[in-house]
């Protein structure tokens, strides 16, 4: 829908205007105070009533009317001391919620496209962004959040590699560390065992002392040869039991525990470094793989931000978004030359406005020929309604605005 006729009466510096616009470009000029601006807000106020500042009305007039004629509709505004009236007459009648219906079919219609051009590149980025649909700069936040972690992760993975290469490692200790304690019972047992071994030893000498005494007495006292005898056998049958016993009895070494029990400080030591540097290889391991889990993430979002960034719908080929700002071809808008700039505004405004065709530029004055030839191309080529105000430059297609009223 575009603006098929355009009336204000009394609005601001107007007296009365009507204007059936012929064609894509209409080009509203005069000199300053004339009122060129006014038929520009005459406009924005038909279509949106939070627009209208205090002092709406012409000087000396107790009201304002503005019509607009859309084709499907009708709108007719007007403007009192009291406040403001809005009506909308369509082909199937009147409309009972007027400014609803409006805001429904309506998009910025107060949107400037060179007011997108100078605004602040997060600004740009914020409008850009609600139109896509896509919140690229929280992604493009969260990616500066995982870049951040990995480092991290990184600076841990290198520190617990450091930690756990310089370690010292000692293949010959054993894996725990050995108890002083249980080494000096085990000892003591054994000097035990070999100290009951000797006494038995010694005991089985003095036996074979008694039994040689025995002998002697046996050749020196015959008649007492049956006792002896019988004391004889007792004694070999005793002697026969001890040897049995000693047979059992096998000396332990020593040496092995003396010299584990010598060098216990040095073994733990190398024991308790061995723990230690298990512990930080498997500190090593798992800072690894958390490092690799943030690699892991962070390609994600970038991979989800580039597939967004290629299927999201830009109003013009070529846009994209950096760092909380809008890139033409790789850019940022500030450094492109004025056409691009206008032609990227131009684009982004058409694109908040599908639905009703118009826009207006209130700073036409700045535009060079070749700036207004671009827009005038874009206005044809994508159907679009290009409301201009500029100061009056002799344009034969200009509609003039003189003393408030069309230069005849």
């Amino acid at each position: 829908m575009k603006i098929i006729s355009l009336q204000s009466k009394n609005v601001k510096n107007l007296k009365a205007i009507e204007i059936n616009p012929d064609g894509n470009t209409v080009m509203i000029t005069g000199k300053n105070g004339a009122g060129k601006s006014s038929v520009l807000d005459s406009i924005l106020y038909a279509f949106s009533g939070k627009s209208i500042p205090e002092e709406p009305i012409r000087q000396g007039e107790d009201k304002a009317v503005i019509k607009v004629d859309c084709g499907d509709f009708t709108i007719t505004r007007t403007l009192s001391q009291s406040g403001s009236r809005l009506k909308i007459e369509a082909a199937n009648g009147k409309i009972n919620s007027p400014q609803s219906f409006l805001d429904k079919i309506v998009g910025k219609i107060s949107f400037d496209p060179m007011e997108f051009i100078q605004k602040d590149e997060k600004k740009q980025a914020g409008i850009l962004m609600d139109l896509v649909g896509i919140d690229f700069e929280s992604m493009a936040e969260r990616e500066k959040e995982l870049e951040f972690i990995r480092r991290e992760k990184g600076r841990v993975l290198r520190e617990k590699e450091s930690a756990y290469k310089n370690s010292e490692y000692h293949h010959d200790a054993p894996e725990e560390s050995v108890s002083l304690g249980e080494l000096y019972e085990s000892l003591n047992a054994a000097r035990k065992h070999n100290e009951e071994n000797e006494r038995a030893i010694n005991s089985l000498s003095l036996k074979k002392e008694g039994l040689a005494d025995l002998c002697k007495k046996i050749s020196e006292i015959e008649d007492k040869l049956a006792d002896l005898k019988s004391q004889e056998a007792d004694f070999e049958n005793e002697i026969s039991d001890m040897e049995m016993q000693i047979l059992g009895f096998e000396p332990e070494e020593t040496t092995e525990l003396e010299s584990q029990i010598a060098d216990i400080d040095s073994l733990n030591r190398k024991v308790i470094q061995n723990q230690e540097n298990e512990r930080l290889r498997k500190e090593y391991q798992a800072a690894g793989a958390e490092y690799q889990e943030s690699e892991k993430d962070l390609t994600e979002a970038r991979e989800s931000r580039t597939e967004a960034m290629r299927t999201a719908k830009f109003p013009i080929e070529g846009l994209s978004f950096g760092e909380k700002k809008v890139l033409f071809r790789g850019l940022p808008l500030k450094q492109l030359s004025s056409a691009e700039q206008i032609k990227v505004g131009l684009a982004v405004s058409m694109a908040l406005n599908p639905k009703m065709r118009v826009l207006r530029i209130t700073d036409g004055s700045l535009l060079d020929q070749d700036s207004l030839d671009l827009i005038k191309s874009m206005a044809d080529s994508e159907d679009y309604q290009v409301w201009i105000e500029r100061v009056e430059d002799g344009d034969p297609a200009a509609i003039v605005i003189e003393d408030g009223k069309i230069k005849e």
